[in-house]
């Protein structure tokens, strides 16, 4: 207790009086200057101090009302007067104490009594404290959530509203708040509807007030939606006496269920096919168009991966990069071949990307995808019309090539059935073989080109790619152009569609060889290794970091003006005359170099030639060998099985029977099916295979098989063509034949055939 007097025996009474009462520590200051340097280090529980003291009156240091002071306040006076208690009480005094024996002896319970008050009002102070926070708080979250109360008065038809109701409504305090008055803020359309459900079925039927209609702010006159909440009091007759309740602003929300309505029809009604699944790839909804596409119902499909539609036709190395990039928060794009729940395959683009929570946690995948299939088939039939016209312009070269390979094989010939020496016969031998593989061999690449297989990806050696493409240039472009390539022995591998690469690299040397013409020229074609960054693909179009394969074609042409550089990758763009091109090779070499996640640049000058590369994204795996690049295994020889020989080309049998009869083989030969079904028929048991050409008169090779497999479902088949129809081909791999052989075979091709197929059960 810090006592403030300047009189020691006051204070020393004040010692005394406490003595086997109360534990006081009593300090003493003589002046309110005294007092406040006391205070300045420390508040003492209680002050007991003069009203009077040298240096001033005790009321210059209380606060009011006193529990605003930060401890209690005793003022000591002389006299009890009511004027001087009035005074001090007024000023902040907590109590008084009148300065005589009796005062001095009832202290210590003045003190206890104090103290006990000051600890009431300070708690009561505390309480009020937080209860005006929780009002403005109430206040304030109210117009922060649009919200607000009411009560009303039904008998007087009058209600009270929340300063947080008043925003909602946009008026002021003076607004007239009655039955009518609201009735006015809502909305016309809505007013009749409110006004009957509030009579008819709040007050008639006695229920709670619970409805979403729309008002008019008085202040904006903007158009706001409310929900309104209303529960009815009732007096002791059980009438309805008052309604409280909240209306809150709920625009936002009603938009917000719009927005997601309009969403909602939108993916529902979406011609494309939406996926989406959890972290883990499993799917939680899928669209209408999924189903009518996939066949899988939205049942058969929830809580499935979308593996299920894996066909097995699209590369291990797409998925993993498509993993890759949507676990890391991108976007991916890129096509799969998969098939529906019927067995049908079928195209489908994708572009399939993250969800992420708000603490940018991956919660769900997204896909959309479109079917693409009949654009792939239109694409497909564009490429090969395309290859058909290239291999148009390679016609007089072919016809040149072949006309010098005839040529040989006439001349010695006729040869050999006169008498020779045995050296000039072998001589001949090989020079006819030689010339007859060459000339097989032309015919092979040109149906390749021509037919084509697009749409399937596999791990590819450039340099194979691109020997390929030589030999045939070699065989058919001018002699005129001389030839070069370059590549390195460490090439690394691409995934690419074969035929589709070789078609960028034939339409590019196909332009460079007419940039050339008619002087000719040298036509280089190279491959080489590079590691693309940031900055670079910053430069290029169409450029991304990461590690490619760059195949170059550079010629020694014409060049290409500037002017008209920026536009030779448009479609139908073209410099030629008309009749000699249709402004599609290079717009086709981008769309397909594109498709592989590659990019093209070209450099050329008027009269300076041109330099074209080609981007293709390099990988790192198995290789997939190009056909035509791996060694046959020794020739196999027979141990006296018959085979049955279909074919309308008498010499083809001739030559083929001389060849496995020396092979170890019995032969029967047939010129037709119908010939062939009496041959099989009267020898079932002995023969062991029929080797039968597709195109035949009569009955040709297809429903020849098909006999067979009924008088004999195993019967061994080998079917060969010099060009039969794709659709042919694959309904006698369905009719179960053990070989296809392509005309025409050598003979080391035709004996692998047979011992394959006898080879089978």
């Amino acid at each position: 207790m810090l006592v403030v007097d300047d009189e020691e025996a006051h204070i020393e009474a004040i010692r005394r009086s406490f003595a086997g009462h109360l534990e006081v520590d009593v300090q003493v200051a003589h002046t309110l200057e005294e007092y406040r340097v006391c205070i300045a280090d420390q508040f003492p529980d209680i002050v007991l101090i003069d009203l009077n003291l040298p240096d001033g009156r005790a009321v210059e240091i209380l606060t009011a009302p006193a529990e605003d002071a930060p401890f209690p306040i005793l003022v000591m006076t002389a006299f009890g007067n009511q004027e001087i208690v009035v005074e001090v009480m007024k000023a902040g005094a907590l109590d008084y104490v009148v300065k005589s024996p009796t005062g001095f002896n009832i202290l210590p319970r003045t003190v206890e009594h104090a103290l006990r008050e000051w600890k009431l009002l300070q708690k009561h102070k505390r309480a009020e404290a937080v209860l005006k926070e929780s009002e403005i708080s109430l206040r304030e979250s109210e117009i922060l959530a649009g919200f607000g109360n009411y009560s009303l008065d039904i008998p007087t038809r009058v209600w009270s509203s929340s300063e947080g109701l008043n925003m909602v409504f946009g008026i002021d305090k003076a607004y007239e708040r009655t039955l009518a008055g609201w009735l006015a803020l809502i909305h016309p359309d809505d007013r009749n509807t409110i006004n009957d459900y509030f009579w008819n079925e709040v007050l008639g039927k006695r229920q709670c007030f619970n409805k979403e209609y729309r008002v008019i702010r008085l202040d904006n006159k903007t158009e706001r939606w409310v929900h309104g909440i209303g529960r009815l009091e009732f007096d002791a007759r059980d009438q309805p006496v008052k309604m409280r309740g909240t209306i809150q602003d709920i625009t936002k929300r009603r938009a917000s269920e719009q927005q997601l309505r309009h969403l909602s029809r939108a993916v529902e009604q979406s011609p494309a096919a939406i996926i989406i699944t959890d972290a883990e790839g499993n799917m939680e909804y899928v669209n209408p168009k999924f189903t009518a596409l996939t066949g899988y119902s939205s049942e058969e499909s929830i809580g499935k991966n979308p593996r299920i539609l894996k066909s097995g036709e699209t590369s291990s190395e797409t998925y993993k990069a498509l993993w890759n990039t949507i676990k890391s928060g991108g976007e991916w794009r890129g096509e799969f071949h998969n098939r529906k729940k019927n067995g049908e395959l079928f195209w489908e683009s994708a572009s399939i990307s993250s969800i992420t929570d708000e603490r940018g946690k991956i919660t769900h995948f997204l896909a959309v995808k479109e079917d693409i299939s009949e654009h792939k088939r239109l694409n497909e039939q564009f490429l090969r019309a395309q290859r058909i016209e290239n291999i148009g312009t390679l016609a007089s070269g072919v016809a040149h090539d072949l006309n010098n390979i005839l040529a040989p094989i006439m001349m010695a010939s006729s040869m050999l059935s006169e008498d020779i020496p045995k050296e000039t016969h072998d001589t001949l031998v090989t020079t006819i073989q030689e010339a007859a593989e060459r000339g097989a061999d032309i015919v092979k690449q040109v149906l390749t080109f021509a037919r084509g297989v697009e749409g399937r990806k596999t791990t590819l050696r450039p340099e194979l790619l691109v020997g390929q493409i030589m030999r045939i240039l070699r065989e058919t472009f001018p002699k005129s152009i001389a030839f070069s390539t370059s590549m390195p022995k460490d090439l690394w591998s691409v995934s690419g569609d074969v035929t589709q690469l070789h078609q960028v690299l034939l339409n590019l040397c196909v332009n460079a060889r007419d940039a050339m013409m008619p002087d000719g020229g040298t036509l280089a074609v190279s491959a080489e290794n590079i590691e693309i960054d940031e900055n670079y693909a910053a430069t290029a179009q169409d450029a991304k970091p990461g590690r490619f394969v760059v195949l170059k074609v550079i010629d020694s042409g014409c060049g290409i003006p500037p002017a008209i550089i920026d536009k030779i990758f448009d479609p139908f763009f073209t410099t030629k005359d008309p009749g000699k091109g249709t402004g599609l090779g290079l717009s086709t070499v981008m769309g397909i170099v594109r498709s592989h996640g590659g990019f093209v640049e070209v450099n050329s000058q008027k009269a300076g030639g041109s330099i074209f590369r080609v981007f293709i994204p390099a990988v790192v795996g198995g290789l997939t060998e190009l056909p035509g690049d791996t060694e046959l295994p020794p020739e196999p020889k027979g141990r006296g099985e018959a085979i049955l020989m279909v074919d309308d080309e008498a010499e083809i049998l001739t030559v083929a029977a001389v060849v496995l009869n020396k092979n170890g083989y019995k032969i029967l030969t047939a010129r037709d099916g119908i010939e062939a079904l009496t041959v099989y028929v009267n020898n079932l048991a002995d023969i062991n295979l029929v080797l039968t050409d597709i195109m035949m008169p009569m009955m040709d090779g297809v429903n020849l098989t098909r006999a067979l497999k009924k008088i004999n479902p195993g019967v061994r088949i080998i079917a060969a063509s010099g060009h039969a129809e794709e659709s042919r081909e694959k309904e006698l791999i369905t009719l179960g034949i053990c070989a296809y052989l392509k005309k025409p075979f050598n003979n080391r091709q035709l004996l692998e055939a047979v011992h394959g197929a006898l080879s089978q059960p």
